[in-house]
């Protein structure tokens, strides 16, 4: 730009002046039709400045992506793509730790007046932030095979499958199954609930499968006419192992080899490239340094988006760079859903929103429109009443009752020193310096 700029300097500075003209008086009839002209001559500059100034703004925005112009508050967002341009797009939005301890399926036992289980009480408070994504993910913490084993809870869960059914009737339509509790029921435990998975409409599971060869497959999801692929692992099962004769597999995040297989096989047969890795250790608020390294590796093996579980604390969200260059969005934890540990950390999660931008010209993927959405896991004394509430509905009256004394300002606080201000768009309570005391971190999941 500056050599063009340069060049019209120049062509300014050594351009003949024209010779004046005499003026003469002119008819009314012959100003008229020259004023008419110098309208019809403004109109045309003012087009071919509004042209221009959208060829620049597109061509800008397909050289780099997403960016952000002078106002903090003004950025290219997913709304500004018109549909002809051939960009397509979806919302995504995905949360944490679906971990079911017994006073949760008991509850929803006493709902359903002991005939199953009904956990509709439980999460929704949150259907109108789930049911209007096109994609929805939550991390299904524990086995689902009350099919053919009792419900059980910590330290070897066994969860009721009805819980699935409540999450997908709000919108829910992305599960991830593989965790440190995969094996807790063993093999056939873990074959139990893929098995359920597979009766689950419209959604897609992820992690463990059947066998090798399914899972060597790439797994999709179509979403507005992009194709969304998810590949799934774990960093532990808690010291439990498949029998060699076990045909069900998943990958632990100590195969780099496999897990680059798969992620490339994706990245091959997908528009769009979504991890979900279980890491981390738990109630630790910060990333470790493998979790980073880790990230690191999926970016430039082609992931477009890491979403982390497993620590039921939150953790920081961050862009890493991929050896092509482009920038990958890692939320390395999104805490827990609901659950009923002990830790006051453990009872704030949150949904990480965004929409993903798909260039069908490049295949270029950009993250746009990134917000996290605070959730508070609440109940009462004696752990009663427990449901999923948004923070942006949490008040002084509520935090004076929660069961774990989780105060506004303690949430404040924990949200500014993990996931940051940034992120946090909505309109929340309270925002003052100060916060609670924790608890002990017993109740480990």
């Amino acid at each position: 730009m500056d050599h063009n700029e340069n060049q019209r300097s120049q062509h300014r500075n050594t351009k003949a002046k024209p010779a004046a003209r005499s003026r003469t008086a002119l008819s009314p009839g012959e100003q008229r039709r020259r004023d008419q002209k110098k309208r019809q001559a403004a109109v045309i500059s003012i087009v071919a400045v509004a042209v221009v100034a959208v060829l620049a703004a597109f061509i800008a925005f397909t050289h780099t992506g997403l960016t952000a112009v002078a106002d903090e508050n003004s950025v290219v967002t997913a709304d500004m793509l018109p549909e002809e341009s051939g960009f397509a797009q979806f919302s995504l939005m995905a949360t944490g730790d679906n971990l079911l301890h017994t006073k949760l399926y008991t509850e929803a036992a006493e709902r359903a007046n002991n005939n199953g289980y009904d956990f509709t009480y439980l999460y929704q408070d949150v259907a109108p932030l789930t049911k209007d994504a096109d994609l929805c993910f939550i991390n299904q913490e524990t086995p689902l095979a009350t099919a053919i084993k009792e419900v059980s809870s910590y330290p070897m869960f066994n969860t009721p499958s009805e819980c699935i059914t409540a999450l997908h009737d709000i919108g829910f339509n992305v599960f991830n199954i593989v965790s440190n509790h995969s094996l807790d029921q063993g093999a056939d435990g873990l074959k139990a609930t893929i098995d359920f998975m597979e009766t689950v409409p419209d959604s897609l599971y992820v992690g463990a499968y059947y066998n090798k060869e399914e899972m060597e497959k790439p797994h999709t999801i179509e979403v507005n006419g992009v194709s969304v692929g998810f590949v799934g692992f774990t960093e532990m099962t808690n010291g439990l192992t498949l029998n060699s004769d076990s045909e069900l597999a998943f990958v632990y995040t100590s195969d780099e080899e496999e897990m680059e297989k798969l992620i490339k096989l994706t990245d091959e047969n997908a528009d769009v490239v979504i991890v979900s890795v279980h890491w981390g250790d738990e109630n630790i608020t910060s990333a470790l340094d493998r979790q980073k390294q880790l990230a690191q590796k999926f970016a430039d093996w082609g992931a477009d988006l890491v979403i982390g579980h497993h620590p039921h604390v939150l953790q920081e969200i961050e862009t890493v760079t991929s050896a092509d260059g482009r920038d990958v969005p890692v939320v390395y934890s999104l805490g827990n859903f609901t659950s009923t540990m002990n830790a006051q950390a453990n009872h704030v999660g949150g949904f990480f929103k965004c929409n993903v931008v798909y260039d069908r010209g490049s295949g270029r993927v950009f993250i746009a429109d990134e917000e996290f959405i605070p959730l508070i896991n609440y109940f009462t004394g004696s752990k009663n009443n427990i449901h999923v509430i948004p923070f942006a509905d949490y008040t002084d009256e509520l935090a004076a009752n929660h069961g774990a004394g989780i105060t506004i300002d303690f949430v404040n606080d924990l949200l500014r020193s993990t996931v940051g201000e940034d992120l946090l768009k909505g309109d929340y309570p309270g925002d003052n310096d100060g916060g609670g005391e924790e608890e002990n971190e017993d109740g480990e999941a």
